[in-house]
């Protein structure tokens, strides 16, 4: 179950967006830019942001600056939603994802799952970082026969082949997913 924050100024496409992604995820919906940056100020559990680009006031494009350049919001996996196809003025954005209107169900709820899936793959490997770090430190000072026999040694070098697995699997998974979408946006 995800936190998400669908942003646009058309209450319905908002409100619809919601239905379509309850009662799976914890939806909190806003309909300007100015209301999305409070909420996200105040809720720090939101995951995935549903962001509309052409919106009065504070437009997608300008929230999406402010979330990339705020460092407890940059890692948000943030999905421009919008009428307007990508073009190569979308190459320098920092979104992650990016649907083009009239959008279904089932293009929100993959995006969510990419989104998941995403968020799990970057948290393993900050792990699996973190431990091989540790591991070469470790190894640089301590001699071998000593590391070998150490339960803590051995507990994290497990740890690190656990992560590795883990970790292609979701690469794997990753891969497939986006594959898949690409596949959608052919048909």
């Amino acid at each position: 179950m995800a936190n998400i924050l669908i942003v646009d100024d058309q209450q319905m496409v908002a409100d619809l967006y919601a239905d379509m992604l309850k009662p799976e995820h914890n939806v909190t919906v806003a309909y300007s830019g100015e209301e999305a940056l409070e909420k996200l100020k105040l809720d720090e559990t939101v995951e995935i942001v549903f962001l509309d680009r052409m919106m009065p006031g504070m437009s997608g494009d300008e929230l999406l600056e402010i979330i990339r350049a705020d460092p407890k919001l940059k890692n948000l996996y943030v999905v421009l939603v919008t009428a307007v196809k990508p073009d190569v003025d979308t190459l320098s954005m920092g979104f992650n994802d990016y649907l083009v209107k009239p959008v279904k169900g089932d293009e929100l709820r993959a995006s969510v799952e990419r989104g998941a899936a995403r968020k799990n793959y970057d948290s393993y490997l900050n792990e699996y970082f973190e431990v091989i770090n540790k591991l070469s430190n470790v190894s640089q000072t301590v001699e071998g026969h000593i590391l070998r026999r150490n339960p803590e040694y051995k507990r994290l070098s497990n740890r690190a082949k656990e992560l590795k697995k883990e970790i292609d699997r979701l690469r794997d998974e990753l891969v497939e997913l986006t594959e898949r979408h690409n596949r959608l946006l052919t048909v």
